[in-house]
């Protein structure tokens, strides 16, 4: 298995509207449009060394996530499968932390374009109460969405066993979650309030709907995240940073 990396690669607002690509150093960056125009600050007169050291630091982080997703077939009918994909990531980040964190998934295939997510956890209703303690048992119900087995109150068709979940994102009792995309091509996550250090890592699951006629399902991946660090509002006046997309085998 092979490890891909998302790296910063965009300095982007909050719509996920490009600004300009990350430069390497400040003198790079002071040719661009957007700098010119002191989107990001007037740095110039507050300290270029600590900018500096902050830039290298930003294209030092990276997101490690495996070139293939766990996948297995949960069950069939006569025209669809349905997939339980877990697909996980590792954070390196060399100082300070990520507040917020978009993680967003397209799913294709070149068999068909009949391949979509059903539903995705972590999601919603998962909030503080719940992952305290790290460990959440899931079910998916006849409908094949994904119900927390504490939430069910009769028996889900299907088990999946994830258990302990590894919810190792920061401070576990503020973490927001938000899920949008079932029934989509395009589904992602909004992880805030997380506090994302170094080495903590985290996992999303998929149930997908696929016609049976296809046998290969592949996706897109990216993130997008606020990088919080003493100097970084002061400078960067707290810009959003955005990766490429890295293509990841499904099944």
């Amino acid at each position: 298995m092979i490890q891909l990396e998302l790296r910063p690669h965009y300095f982007m607002d909050e719509t996920g509207k490009v600004l300009s690509q990350i430069p390497v150093n400040l003198e790079e960056g002071l040719g661009s449009s957007y700098l010119a125009k002191g989107g990001f600050g007037s740095y110039a007169q507050i300290d270029l060394v600590e900018a500096q050291t902050i830039l290298g630091n930003i294209n030092a982080t990276k997101i490690k996530i495996a070139d293939r997703s766990a996948t297995r077939i949960l069950s069939s009918d006569e025209n669809f499968d349905y997939l339980e994909s877990e697909l996980g990531m590792n954070v390196i980040l060399p100082r300070g932390t990520i507040d917020k964190l978009r993680y967003k998934i397209t799913l294709f295939s070149k068999e068909s374009d009949d391949v979509w997510a059903q539903d995705g956890f972590p999601k919603n209703e998962i909030d503080e109460k719940y992952v305290i303690d790290g460990t959440i048992k899931i079910g998916v119900d006849v409908n094949f969405n994904l119900v927390p087995m504490f939430a069910q109150q009769v028996n889900p068709l299907l088990k999946i066993d994830l258990n302990p979940w590894n919810f190792q994102i920061g401070h576990l009792k503020r973490i927001k979650v938000v899920f949008d995309g079932g029934l989509s091509k395009e589904p992602e996550w909004l992880f805030s309030d997380c506090g994302l250090e170094n080495g903590k890592n985290l996992r999303v699951t998929l149930i997908i709907k696929k016609a049976k006629i296809i046998k290969n399902v592949d996706a897109y991946v990216e993130a997008y995240w606020s990088y919080y660090d003493g100097w970084w509002n002061k400078i960067f006046n707290g810009v959003q940073l955005g990766t490429e997309k890295v293509k990841v085998r499904i099944m």
